[in-house]
């Protein structure tokens, strides 16, 4: 186990159709509850590229907050794009869980 508790997370959906149905959100739950009950970390971090604007919408659906940008940190057809640092901590993570099984 990691001294610091905590660890970088990422998830690529590959297929154009299965995009918009919630996979994203869900596996990103899915893994958050596993590493802060069962792991006991205390922070999950990524790395997410401007131009994933689904993808930054997932993260910040299930509480991931940003942290810092990487200016010009990827090239990607033709040009260079910023990329953005996002992470969630522990206790975060449970105040949005509590929340969610108050409603």
């Amino acid at each position: 186990m990691c001294a610091d508790r905590k660890a970088v997370f990422g998830v690529f959906i590959g297929e154009a159709d299965c995009w918009g149905q919630g996979y994203g959100p869900e596996v990103t739950r899915l893994v958050l509850r596993h590493s802060f009950r069962t792991l006991n970390l205390n922070r999950i971090s990524l790395h997410v590229k401007e131009f994933n604007v689904r993808g930054i919408r997932a993260y910040e659906k299930v509480g991931f907050v940003q942290e810092g940008i990487l200016r010009q940190d990827h090239y990607h057809d033709g040009r260079y794009h910023n990329v953005i640092l996002v992470a969630i901590l522990k206790d975060e993570w449970e105040a949005l869980e509590a929340g969610d099984t108050a409603s």
